[in-house]
């Protein structure tokens, strides 16, 4: 239906009626927008207030998650401390192995007994250790050797091969328990070697940098550890390092004497050290000064009826980088000449590495010793007497991370004192596997 029909028919009432309509609609019109607005603010209100809501929600939940999941690690530790080994030993457990063939072959060994020969020798040494915690720890440690080498053919104070021994089958070597009480102070316990055999030195007498490792560094024993001390063989023992600063260090070592662990405090051997570890010039040194007495019996030699005289002496074991690539080292020991052969001994050498020359893990090992004969001795023997002197030099081959070659060159004069025998040479040839 038209609206224009049902207008007044009279010209001022028509007129009238149409601008009240355009009024009316105009005003309609005019409140559309406003309405819109009073609803869409309505409706945000709602939203933001539910969104809290929500947050609200998720924010207990997170609380109620975190919560569930701590008592689930709580109860998965206790779990696992009753039906697992701690894994502090399972994660901390290494195992090393060293394995050394060396062959060697002497000249002007003629003199003495055996005259010269060649012979080889093996030397396998498998050590496992378990670092409990960080305060606690334990290792085991198995060797075994074959073939004696040169030294029961030529006889000398300082020994031409460290590695050859006249044992037979794998023996326990070491089996203690170490403890750290806190970060200066370490007691160590059980069957020990006292000085440390290849590898690491830690808790080492006798120690050197450069010239304490037979698998790496020297062949001879003079070299590796001073022959003018009487150290017993691995058995029951002690041994107990205190820093009291980061240049100083204090060791007290006990073993039995009897190396049979029967009546283990009758007889002992014992020594202290003082370690002095300065750094000049960014170049580190370690001096180590001690001394020692062996309990067990030993013999005069102007009195053979006094059969029970301990043996003493002191020394020291020193090594100071002088570059960057260069180490030198020095090594002296004095000894009761009343009881022992070679009342003192003295030695130095050097390591070159092999930076020197574009072979960084390569080095050059050169060393002299010689061993003073005790005037005792001297008047006792039933031959002339005179000082024996021997000298070394090596190069270590790095042929990968694991292998390692050594050529070795040795000379011995007057070996065992003998001022008729020598001088004796010795050349061989060492490969060290390493893991």
């Amino acid at each position: 239906m038209s609206i224009c029909k049902n207008l007044p028919s009279h010209p001022i009432l028509r007129d009238f009626t149409i601008r009240a309509l355009r009024i009316v609609v105009t005003g309609a019109m005019l409140s559309i927008p406003f309405a819109q607005c009073a609803a869409a603010q309505e409706t945000e209100q709602d939203m933001s207030a539910r969104i809290e809501q929500l947050e609200k929600q998720l924010k207990d939940q997170d609380q109620q998650i975190e919560s569930l999941s701590r008592e689930m690690g709580e109860l998965r530790n206790e779990a696992g401390e009753q039906a697992r080994v701690p894994p502090g030993i399972l994660n901390q457990a290494t195992v090393t192995l060293d394995a050394v063939g060396a062959v060697q072959a002497s000249s002007g060994a003629n003199q003495t007994a055996g005259g010269d020969r060649t012979d080889a020798n093996l030397y396998l040494r498998l050590g496992i250790g378990l670092a409990i915690d960080d305060a606690n720890r334990a290792s085991i440690a198995l060797e075994d050797w074959e073939g004696a080498g040169l030294d029961d053919n030529v006889a000398t104070f300082t020994g031409i091969n460290e590695t050859a021994k006249p044992y037979a089958g794998p023996q326990l070597r070491e089996l203690w328990y170490e403890h750290a009480f806190g970060e200066r102070s370490i007691l160590k316990i059980g069957k020990v070697d006292l000085t440390v055999p290849c590898g690491p030195k830690e808790l080492a007498f006798d120690a050197n940098a450069v010239a304490n490792d037979q698998c790496r560094q020297f062949f001879s024993s003079a070299f590796v550890n001073n022959p003018a001390i009487e150290f017993p063989d691995n058995s029951f023992g002690t041994a107990f390092w205190h820093s009291p600063a980061e240049w100083l260090g204090i060791g007290l070592g006990y073993q039995e004497g009897g190396e049979d662990f029967n009546d283990v405090f009758r007889d002992p051997f014992l020594i202290m050290e003082v370690d002095l570890m300065p750094n000049l010039r960014d170049h580190p040194g370690n001096y180590r000064f001690y001394v020692w007495r062996n309990a067990t019996d030993h013999v005069q030699f102007a009195n053979p009826e006094n059969e029970d005289e301990p043996g003493t002496g002191f020394g020291l074991s020193a090594d100071h980088g002088l570059m960057r690539e260069t180490t030198v080292f020095v090594r002296a020991g004095l000894q009761d000449e009343r009881v022992y052969e070679v009342k003192a001994f003295a030695a130095a050498g050097l390591e070159l590495r092999g930076r020197l020359w574009g072979r960084k893990d390569d080095a050059l090992g050169l060393a002299a010793g010689k061993s003073f004969i005790s005037t005792d001795f001297a008047r006792t023997a039933d031959f002339k007497t005179d000082d024996e002197t021997h000298l070394e030099l090596y190069y270590r081959y790095q042929v990968d991370k694991h292998l390692s070659i050594s050529p070795d060159f040795q000379m011995v004069n007057n070996p065992g004192g003998d001022d008729a025998a020598g001088p004796v040479f010795i050349g061989g040839l060492r490969a060290e596997l390493g893991f």
